[in-house]
């Protein structure tokens, strides 16, 4: 086990817990009456996201990484962000009105949501940054927060659509 395996496994932890909580309010899919795309359509978008962060984690952290706590503390801070999401989307079992409960948080699942995006201009070191990946990340905290503002859920089906797109543009 290498030093950056070591330093590697609180984070994918963290996100790890992110996981089983979201996969584990899935349950409630199953009955009709708590059945809602918007919250839907988040919890997959968040899952994706996590699985990203999980897969990409070892290419951001280098040698120079864990050199110092507070180098080291980027990666911990960012997964933490990302359990705060998960935990505001995934209601409680005795929640009945699951639109309601997701209108409700709507600032809190996409200002967290922004914050996290943002975060991750922590992960690339200035000379290697990438204009097109930038820019389109810029917008998509614009836009996250632009969705926590209006609370509106329709705005989640475009978010589905940009998340997409990024596939194209950015691989």
């Amino acid at each position: 086990m290498t030093g950056k395996d070591y330093y590697l496994i609180l984070p994918l932890l963290l996100y790890g817990l992110a996981i089983a909580d979201l996969v584990n309010s899935w349950r409630s899919f199953f009955f009709s009456e708590r059945r809602y795309w918007p919250y839907i359509i988040t919890s997959l978008l968040l899952l994706e996201a996590a699985f990203w962060n999980f897969f990409r984690m070892n290419e951001w952290m280098t040698q120079d990484s864990y050199q110092s706590y507070l180098l080291y503390s980027r990666f911990i801070i960012t997964p933490l962000v990302f359990i705060i999401v998960v935990a505001v989307v995934t209601p409680e079992q005795a929640t009945e009105d699951i639109e309601a409960y997701f209108k409700s948080n709507m600032r809190i699942i996409f200002g967290c949501m922004a914050v996290f995006v943002a975060l991750h201009f922590l992960f690339v070191p200035p000379s290697e940054v990438n204009l097109v990946e930038t820019i389109f990340r810029l917008f998509m905290i614009s836009f996250l927060i632009t969705a926590a503002l209006l609370k509106k859920p329709e705005l989640v089906y475009f978010l589905f659509a940009l998340r997409l797109l990024s596939y194209f543009i950015l691989n």
